[in-house]
């Protein structure tokens, strides 16, 4: 079988790891075993049901207000996307996908031989979706429209009533709007795209918001005749999520007071670094996020970032995500969910950086 690598994440495993001032981990920091105060009942190794882990999938659906048939729990959010799109799509079909684009939504539709058609979020609009212009690109081949809210790389939150247009363009032509929600838990309140009888399907995970990527714990939300085939095609291949990982993933729900004041705390504290070196950088222009760690500056006057980051990295030691992985090389992404002293190391030497790069420009005298 053929299939598009996934450079991106190649990158993160290898390259994203080095430096010594790395913003490149777009998650909470880690959750360790003795935050969570872990007891032998969390490390069972059987199920409380082979076929669908019974207690998270509760937890979950309670959550998030969500039917227990619409909900189906999976070893990972990319996996729950990837069970989706396989289940709903056929060779020939269309999917409209949003760029800047976390680059597996731009890649998945392939395994299923559906072919992936644009549709842009502009950095002068703010990263926005434009409904009536999503409206304009469907086509009668169109199957689904996939999103990130939180936006990914951005970190720009779309508005329910956006999110409410796009899903309504998308039943008018027979399509799915599909959201990637891994991010959303990070905007305190906010509530799932997902909406029972609709043509609506969201994924998310314990991974990004809540420092537990280590569990593999993720969850879809679909329409149920699709979460049927989608356990059906389950079996094919991991047949279940780890039972231990489901078990302690419960925490999150258990414990969801102590875990949205940890988000809060991480984000209320590595912000105000961020937004002062921004405001005092002429030489980067961003759309500055309300919620979560991520944001998305462009480097001005310059094409692709991707040489001055290397640099940066070899140099410096300072490591940022290049925007040519997600489809905008004049921009770099930048995970900010780190302790204030370490960012706001990284920032100043990344000023430093941009401080040489701007006085190499000058025409000399």
């Amino acid at each position: 079988m053929r299939f598009e690598e996934f450079a991106y994440m190649r990158w993160a495993k290898t390259r994203g790891q080095e430096g010594t001032h790395r913003l490149t981990s777009s998650s909470m920091p880690e959750v360790s075993a003795a935050d969570l105060v872990l007891s032998a009942r969390d490390l069972v190794l059987g199920p409380d049901d082979y076929d669908r882990p019974t207690e998270i999938s509760a937890l979950v659906a309670a959550h998030y207000g969500v039917p227990a048939e619409s909900v189906l729990v999976t070893a990972s959010a990319s996996y729950a996307t990837a069970l989706a799109f396989l289940a709903l799509l056929e060779p020939g079909d269309e999917v409209l996908v949003e760029t800047p684009v976390y680059p597996n939504l731009r890649i998945l539709p392939g395994l299923a031989g559906a072919t992936v058609r644009a549709l842009p979020r502009r950095f002068e609009r703010g990263f926005a979706v434009d409904a009536e212009e999503l409206r304009s690109l469907l086509t009668e081949r169109t199957r689904l429209v996939a999103l990130t809210n939180l936006h990914n790389p951005s970190g720009v939150r779309l508005a329910d009533a956006v999110l409410d247009q796009c899903a309504q363009a998308a039943a008018e032509a027979g399509a799915h709007l599909f959201v990637d929600e891994v991010y959303l838990d990070m905007a305190g309140g906010a509530r799932t795209s997902f909406r029972a009888g609709e043509n609506r399907i969201a994924v998310s995970s314990a991974t990004k918001a809540y420092g537990l990527g280590g569990l593999r714990v993720g969850w879809l939300f679909a329409p149920p005749a699709l979460v049927e085939r989608a356990l059906r095609l389950n079996d094919l291949f991991v047949v279940h999520p780890p039972f231990p990982s489901a078990r302690i993933a419960c925490r999150i729900f258990e414990r969801q007071d102590e875990f949205q004041r940890r988000i809060r705390e991480v984000i209320g504290r590595a912000r105000p670094v961020l937004d002062r070196f921004m405001a005092e950088r002429p030489d980067l222009e961003w759309v500055a996020p309300e919620h979560g760690i991520l944001a998305f500056p462009r480097l001005r006057g310059v094409a692709d970032s991707a040489p001055f980051l290397e640099r940066l990295l070899g140099e410096r030691g300072v490591n940022l995500t290049p925007g040519s992985f997600f489809g905008a090389p004049a921009h770099f992404r930048v995970a900010f969910g780190r302790a204030p002293d370490l960012l706001a190391e990284a920032l100043r030497r990344l000023g430093a950086a941009l401080d040489e790069l701007q006085a190499a420009a000058r025409p000399s005298a």
